[in-house]
């Protein structure tokens, strides 16, 4: 007999239904439209800004060498103050008159600043020896040379230039004297190849006349040179000569010089010009001079000629001609010079930052004085000699891993200590100080910020080091590092809190001194004490620490450097040209506030930190390009900004303190300094190098406290001040550069959940109603009257969202930056390397950080700083670790996507493919992003390393002495934090929105067939009530742990119970893979639901004495989602490929600098 069942309408037809379904689409759309559009704008006047501006007129080496002869005149016009004012006006291009030879005392100021940079180069390791002499410009200026010494690189095979074109003038016909003039002329026609001959001639007369010893050598020797001058003056040179003739001296005078460099026997010295002067003789002077024959016929056959010639080149002036001489005549050498990728980078900005628009620089007594600041809390100082030495687990150390990341680096580095192989730096002292050294410049540490500042500078540098006084006290080696610092810097100042406790016993208090003290001989030396009302630290700890030192720095300016911030020598010379944009004119209120451009020295490391760069780079250039100059909306959004120190300290500082609502502090100096009538400014033609973070987890982590902290920015008097004081069109512009971004992310993510739900029930509506087929909202075809628009909006929902999805945000804005910087085709093949690199990947997963974090803010409050190391990732993060940073912002939604695009495929085969597959990828990039991203993350021992690992985290019991990296627990109900401070309506919210998952199971159930819809959905629930047995149990079973056999045989029963019900299900109902699939998706949406309600209901459940058993039913819900995540991994690690092409793919940069980063992946330290 059977019996049908006729369920109630529940998804019966609401009243407004068409409204409500309508219109949130639009305003939808609206929202992502608007960002979208803003995007472009902002992308378009940016870059076209930029190319007025001159940037990317010198992109690489080549175009520096066409235009350095006319560097020196940039240096001495924007680097050298002169009283010469240089007139005002806009240009399409911009030059600089070439130097010529009677303007040595010109050339000698560039040459001076020019050395000091490659100097400052090759003190970084960023070049060798050889490619120093080949930079640097001969000084001081040779007197006796009519021509400028240009550096060598620009010079090297230019002098077998010229013998080729004495070669092809030879072949003509003309008379001698007209090939003459028009070889000449060929030389003539490049400046550095004439300066390259006649440097040459004149050198190697000048060397040649050195080794003459005799009286009758000296005077062979002045015929010589005599008779070769005659032919010259009376251009009749290639009348006399063999054009072969010259390759082969050009051949003997540099095995010459080789013999010289290298101190080598006088006789073998002598040989040498013996047949240099043989070959000059017989081959270039066809009318031979009867006296030089003679002469030197009959000395050599009597075996005296040259004889007595010494090898006695000394001092540092004749060292440094040989050396000259002799790269000149090498052919290639200036190819690739200089080879490493930074230094490149840094010489082009230089030279092509000096072409752009600057003020004239004062001279020093009349520059404006200022000081710079850096707050500094417990991040690394200098690395020690055990920590870059020191293995971590995968058996990789610092040192091993920046040999692989800049080998070319490290070869300068032993280069400059005169050490072949790495064993022999750790024998002596001074080479392991010079190592960590080493290290530290290329990590984000204090010693890397603070060495480069003080350079060659005359003004204050203060570091706020609030710990300074309790690392002494401990023995902490970061305060010897400090100290040693403030030795070798007489310029550094350290400020930090002193406590000193006074009294005894009951009467002891605590008191706190401000401190600021400085090197002196090998001691600290005490310069202010300064006795405070408590305890420093009660806001946010970094501006907390920016107002302990702000009152210790001294000038009329003032520029806040953070921890991961360098800067640079040759950016240092352009402070004097910044501090004059204080009095240029910029608009109605002079400037308060500079903004400097920041170039990501990290990019470089892996995949990862080259994304997170690309992210920096088009919001420190072309977007502040726009809110700077076009919307006048740029705020302060971190270091490296010059504030006008009288502006802001008399204003309420540069920093904000308020626990919470200052999460982001720095922006709210902008803030300020808007709402006070003051002027933002933007300047790109200097620079500052900063760190940014390398590993998924700390860019999680750094992203996260940004989106929280525009969440409080939301929430704050400045930014409701500023809408208020702003027009309509500064408020969009204010909007849009600010909380609008992090909005828009939300809005985009929403955006997904409307659309899949709008169609759930949708097709619930649809199919209570009796209808078959496919509803409108389903329905890839175009609505065919009014009342099917909604369909067409949520299409068009997923359309803009899509554009977002594919990071639309940043490829548009990156292609035109580096466009405009380095060239179009560079930029495309840059977008396609990225897509590659899955790119796309960690955009979506970066979305999904930015949306979770700025919603979870405004909903719940309470934000909290997190910390982020700025160290180098090196290591494997284990699933464990992943799972608990990332599973409630992106596996939980990943996993809610995905069980919605599960129903869609069940019940419309024909659900949009295009929509369908952008979200599949969304939901891989939420998932699988970690674990893609993470070294050896398919490596088959790690995998079953995780495992075991992961069961260990699950089940590890709680004790006062576990953390949330060791206990499931722990974890679990620190997640609880936000929950304890809601209020019931935000928990009957938390509940409302629990209840789509019953819709999700509601729908399941409703995808079988009517007479098994509730069975499917009874058996739903039952499987719920059979985990709520089990999970009870197990947890009376930990408790009595003296009745385990009857626990073992209730176990057993109540499996072998479970699995009879189930196969009486499937037996008597007839139910078929797909209803069984279709009951457990219902099962994990109806357990997930309520986990949701319960968590809202904690402190009713807890007087209930029932929260103990949701704990049980939360760790089944982790276990399940983990599992099911971490089952294609294992798979995945079985083919070693993979592993192989995800090392490609986490370091695809270094792989293509033919780096061995291999060895770092798999931990093997050999070497090389």
């Amino acid at each position: 007999m059977s019996i049908d069942h006729d369920w109630h309408e529940v998804f019966a037809e609401p009243k407004y239904r068409k409204v409500i379904s309508s219109w949130p689409p639009i305003v939808l759309v609206y929202f992502l439209d608007a960002q979208v559009w803003y995007t472009l704008f902002s992308t378009i006047c940016g870059g076209v800004i930029g190319m007025f501006d001159q940037l990317g007129e010198i992109t690489d080496v080549e175009k520096l060498k066409l235009r350095f002869q006319s560097l020196p005149g940039a240096f001495n016009t924007y680097l050298v103050p002169s009283n010469n004012p240089r007139t005002k006006g806009f240009s399409l291009s911009k030059s600089f008159a070439k130097i010529t030879a009677d303007q040595k005392s010109e050339t000698e100021k560039f040459s001076r600043l020019w050395n000091e940079i490659i100097c400052a180069f090759r003190e970084e390791d960023l070049i060798s020896n050889r490619e120093m002499d080949l930079l640097v410009v001969p000084y001081p200026i040779d007197p006796t040379l009519n021509i400028i010494q240009w550096p060598l690189f620009l010079l090297t095979g230019k002098i077998y230039a010229a013998m080729r074109n004495v070669n092809s003038v030879l072949t003509d016909e003309a008379e001698s004297q007209e090939r003459d003039s028009e070889i000449w002329r060929l030389i003539c026609r490049d400046e550095c190849t004439k300066c390259a001959v006649i440097e040459f001639y004149e050198l190697a007369k000048r060397v040649l006349r050195a080794l003459m010893v005799t009286e009758n050598e000296k005077r062979i020797f002045t015929i010589f040179i005599d008779e070769i001058e005659r032919n010259i003056s009376e251009n009749t040179l290639l009348a006399n000569i063999k054009g072969i003739t010259f390759y082969a001296l050009a051949f003997k005078f540099r095995e010459l010089l080789e013999i010289l460099k290298n101190g080598g026997p006088s006789d073998l010295v002598a040989l040498f010009i013996e047949e240099i002067i043989l070959i000059v003789t017989s081959g270039v002077m066809r009318n031979e001079n009867r006296e030089l024959e003679e002469k030197f016929s009959g000395q050599r056959n009597a075996g005296r000629l040259f004889v007595g010639t010494g090898v006695g080149f000394a001092g540092k002036q004749w060292e440094n001609q040989l050396k000259r001489l002799y790269l000149l005549l090498e052919e290639n050498a200036s190819n690739e010079v200089p080879k490493n990728v930074e230094a490149r980078r840094r010489i082009t900005f230089l030279m092509n930052s000096l072409f752009m628009k600057l003020p004239q620089p004062p001279v020093v007594r009349q520059m404006l004085s200022f000081s710079v600041l850096t707050p500094y809390d417990n991040e690394e100082t200098v690395y020690a000699g055990n920590e870059v030495d020191m293995k971590n687990e995968d058996g990789v150390s610092i040192l091993f891993y920046l040999q692989k990341i800049y080998p070319d680096e490290w070869t300068n580095c032993k280069e400059r200590l005169q050490v072949e192989r790495n064993e022999e730096i750790w024998n002596n002292k001074n080479h392991i100080e010079e190592v960590c050294h080493w290290a530290s410049l290329r990590g984000q540490t204090l010693y890397r910020t603070g060495i480069q500042e003080v350079t060659n500078m005359k003004f204050t540098y203060v570091v706020a080091c609030q710990n300074y006084g309790s690392h002494k006290r401990d023995g902490d080696r970061r305060a010897s590092d400090i100290l040693n610092m403030m030795v070798k810097n007489p310029s550094l100042r350290v400020a930090y809190i002193d406590e000193v406790l006074k009294g005894e016993g009951a009467y002891a208090e605590k008191v706190y001194y401000s401190v600021l003290v400085k090197g002196v001989g090998n001691v600290e030396q005490e310069i202010f004490r300064i006795k405070l009302p408590g305890p420093l630290k009660i806001g946010e700890g970094k501006p907390e620490n920016q107002n302990l030192g702000i009152i210790y720095t001294r000038g009329e300016a003032l520029q806040a450097i953070d921890m991961n911030q360098d800067n640079y020598l040759e950016e240092a010379l352009k402070m004097r040209n910044l501090l004059e944009e204080f009095k240029e004119d910029h608009g109605v209120c002079p400037p308060t506030i500079l903004g400097v451009r920041e170039h990501i020295f990290t990019e470089s490391i892996s995949s990862l930190a080259w994304f997170m760069s690309v992210q920096d780079r088009n919001f420190v250039t072309i977007v502040q390009r726009v809110l700077a100059r076009l919307l006048k909306v740029r705020f302060h959004y971190g270091h490296p900004d010059v504030f006008d120190k009288i502006f802001h300290i008399t204003r309420g500082g540069i920093s904000k303190a308020s626990r919470g609502i200052n999460l982001s502090e720095d922006i709210y100096a902008g803030f300020n300094s808007t709402l006070r009538n003051g002027n933002i400014t933007h300047h790109e033609y200097i620079q500052v190098a900063k760190g940014r973070n390398v590993g998924l987890k700390q860019i999680y982590l750094y992203e996260a406290k940004v989106s929280c902290g525009s969440g409080e920015q939301t929430m704050s008097r400045d930014i409701y001040r500023l809408a208020a004081s702003f027009n309509f069109f500064r408020t969009l512009s204010c909007y849009f550069s600010t909380v609008g971004f992090y909005f828009n992310s939300m809005m985009a993510v929403i955006a997904i959940y409307v659309y899949l739900y709008s169609n759930l029930f949708g097709f619930l509506l649809w199919t209570e109603r009796g209808n078959r087929g496919m509803p409108q909202l389903l329905s890839v075809k175009p609505p065919r009257s009014g009342s099917e628009l909604q369909g067409d909006n949520l299409v068009n929902i997923l359309g803009t969202q899509f554009f977002i999805q594919i990071g639309l945000l940043v490829l548009v804005p990156t292609l035109m930056e580096i466009g405009v910087e380095s060239g179009f085709v560079k930029a495309f093949f840059e977008i396609i390397t990225m897509q590659l690199q899955l790119g796309d990947l960690f955009f979506l997963f970066s979305l999904g950080t930015k949306a979770h974090h700025f919603w979870h803010t405004i909903f719940h409050g309470g934000s909290r700083y997190r910390g982020t190391t700025r160290g180098f990732v090196i290591c494997h993060e284990t699933f464990s670790e992943n799972y608990r940073m990332y599973a409630r912002s992106h596996f939980v939604k990943g996993m809610e996507i995905l069980l919605m695009l599960v129903y869609f495929g069940f019940a419309a085969p024909d659900f949009n493919k295009v929509v369908s597959s952008s979200l599949f990828i969304l939901v891989a990039s939420w998932l699988y992003t970690p674990f893609l991203f993470n070294p050896l993350g398919f490596s088959w021992n790690k995998i079953v390393e995780d495992w075991e690992d992961w069961r260990k985290w699950l089940y590890s019991p709680v004790n006062l002495d576990l953390s949330e990296a060791t206990s499931w627990k722990v974890w679990w109900n620190g997640e609880q934090w936000h929950l304890r401070r809601i209020t019931a309506c935000g928990r009957i919210i938390r509940i409302i929105l629990a209840l789509r998952f019953f819709a999700i199971q509601y729908g399941f159930a409703k995808l079988v067939t009517k007479d098994k819809k509730i069975v499917a959905y009874g058996l739903s629930w039952l499987c719920f009530a059979a985990l709520l047995i089990i999970t009870t149990v197990q947890r009376i079973e930990r408790k009595h742990s003296n009745f385990q056999l009857m626990f073992k045989l209730l176990n057993f029963f109540m499996h072998i119970g479970y699995l009879v019900i189930l196969s009486y299900f499937i037996s008597h109902f007839g139910l078929t893979a797909r209803d069984i699939c279709v009951t457990v998706c219902a099962f994990i949406s109806a357990l997930w639901a309520i986990l949701q309600i319960s968590r809202a209901c904690k402190p009713w459940l807890k007087r209930l004495r029932m929260w103990k058993t949701v704990v049980s039913l939360a760790l089944f819900w982790d276990l399940l989602m983990g599992s099911f995540i971490f089952l294609p991994l294992a798979i995945l690690a079985w083919f070693p490929f993979i592993s192989v092409f995800q090392s490609r793919l986490l370091y695809n940069a270094a792989y293509s600098r033919g780096l061995q980063m291999q060895n770092v992946i798999d931990g093997s330290e050999k070497d090389d």
